[in-house]
């Protein structure tokens, strides 16, 4: 059994030019949604 304080999620990303990358976010109470300007370099 696990604990949500002891969980994150973990993104995959990759671009349209090869980069690729991870994002890792905390989950449950600690997540936050993520800022405008980091939706923007996401796109």
């Amino acid at each position: 059994m696990s604990s949500t304080d002891d969980n994150s999620i973990l993104y995959a990303i990759s671009s349209k030019k090869g980069l690729k990358g991870l994002l890792v976010d905390a989950y449950g109470v600690y997540a936050e949604n993520i800022s405008e300007a980091m939706r923007k370099k996401l796109r």
